[in-house]
């Protein structure tokens, strides 16, 4: 957890919510530039926020797992959702290597490349 001015995040939380609407875990900077907390998650697909408080383009977070791979970064307001076991892969449905089994993208995402004609052509109309 960061904050610019140093001040703490002014009322600002950082929270995962349960797939059934359990607040399962809430974390703060009270005081100071940086700080750290951490918490084994079981396995299910949480809510993750950020917010609530004052001043919150001071407030910058990283969500890492224990080998320190960032799973989900961000500020004030931020809401997006996390499931756990992570799967990494392309999630993106319109790419050449989609993986329907993956819930986090890992930026490995192929596409097709297009030729397309860019040549022009003026001929004088005599």
């Amino acid at each position: 957890m960061y904050d610019s001015y140093g001040d703490g995040w002014n009322g600002n939380d950082f929270t995962l919510v349960s797939s059934n609407g359990i607040t399962f875990f809430t974390s703060t900077l009270p005081s100071g530039s940086s700080g750290v907390d951490s918490v084994c998650v079981p396995d299910d697909c949480y809510s993750v926020s950020c917010g609530g408080g004052s001043w919150q383009y001071e407030v910058s977070w990283t969500l890492t797992d224990s080998s320190g791979i960032v799973l989900l970064s961000g500020g004030a307001p931020y809401i997006d959702s996390l499931c756990f076991p992570v799967t990494y892969g392309c999630t993106n449905s319109f790419a050449l290597n989609y993986d329907s089994i993956a819930n986090t993208d890992d930026g490995s995402c192929l596409f097709a490349c297009l030729d397309i004609d860019t040549t022009e052509s003026f001929e004088s109309g005599q």
